[in-house]
């Protein structure tokens, strides 16, 4: 596998960009098959657009969420992207700067980014490990297998019960959610994870693990079953909902969506939509596990 590098911060991205070019970047490669023939952009075209920005853990969720909410709204002409992952924080400041309605994150908002914004917790999503499908004989790892597969330490599927093959690993980068999850409760300073090859968004290091055989890599349960590869259990605990509630398995994060307040119009409604029960069973479904409660305050 060949590694990516993430060439530039998305911060610096975005003010060298400025804001004029990166909303029809976003509108136009974000959304193709609907401006596809070079159809003109107006202002009424504009304000019925949605863009939900940020993090790769919730984007294949929030896009078939998207095509059921347009459906549901089919008469209003509303239209929602959900563009290609460029990180929790990215989100966040594509929604400050009006690139964005809505932001998607995997991550608790940082003080410096709370101003003026609300932030909705709507699904708790796991975090697996999962391989290709030619990792035979490996059902589940222990925490010290894992902790010896990212440290280097193991190197060959054999040494935990598999297969006499070299062992891939796809990483992530610090700052990560996932790796972030996976470093308070699995990885504690124990280790240093320098193992493996870094890629920058989760839909990428998924794709790497179902491209390449013998592959390791860990991303949201959700992911990974849409991924095609094979989830493994950690110390033979299976991440379902009754063992990520009851803590048995601690290795989970948060899927929220912020909005600028008040949240009112689409943003208001897409983010009430998330709660329906139809909209929670299908997360239920796919390894998304709704948070309990209902509707929060402030919508």
């Amino acid at each position: 596998m060949k590694p990516e590098f993430d060439t530039m911060n998305w911060e610096r991205r975005l003010n060298r960009i400025g804001r004029v070019a990166l909303m029809m970047i976003l509108l136009v490669v974000g959304l193709p098959h609907r401006w596809a023939g070079g159809a003109t952009l107006n202002a009424d075209a504009l304000s019925q657009v949605l863009v939900i920005a940020g993090t790769g853990d919730s984007q294949a969720l929030l896009r078939h969420v998207a095509r059921r909410f347009e459906q549901d709204h089919l008469s209003s002409g509303i239209l929602v992207d959900v563009p290609d992952s460029i990180g929790s924080g990215g989100g966040i400041l594509a929604l400050q700067k009006g690139l964005a309605q809505l932001a998607r994150i995997a991550r608790p908002m940082k003080q410096r980014e709370q101003a003026g914004l609300l932030s909705i917790p709507f699904a708790i999503s796991p975090i697996v490990f999962a391989v290709h499908p030619s990792v035979t004989g490996i059902e589940s790892l222990t925490r010290r297998q894992i902790l010896d597969i990212y440290s280097g330490a193991v190197n060959n599927w054999a040494q935990v019960g598999g297969r006499d093959h070299k062992i891939y690993v796809v990483n992530r980068e610090r700052g990560d959610a996932s790796r972030t999850v996976l470093e308070n409760s699995l990885i504690k300073r124990e280790v240093d994870w320098r193992a493996g090859k870094i890629f920058f968004s989760t839909p990428r290091a998924a794709k790497a693990i179902a491209n390449h055989p013998y592959t390791i890599g860990f991303l949201p349960l959700s992911v990974a079953f849409g991924s095609g590869l094979k989830i493994l259990s950690i110390d033979g605990v299976q991440p379902g909902e009754a063992s990520v509630t009851s803590g048995e398995y601690p290795h989970f994060l948060f899927l929220e969506l912020v909005a600028k307040k008040p949240v009112t119009g689409w943003e208001q409604k897409f983010m009430r939509y998330l709660f329906e029960p139809k909209i929670r069973n299908f997360m239920n479904l796919i390894g998304i596990y709704p948070v309990s409660g209902g509707l929060p305050p402030g919508l």
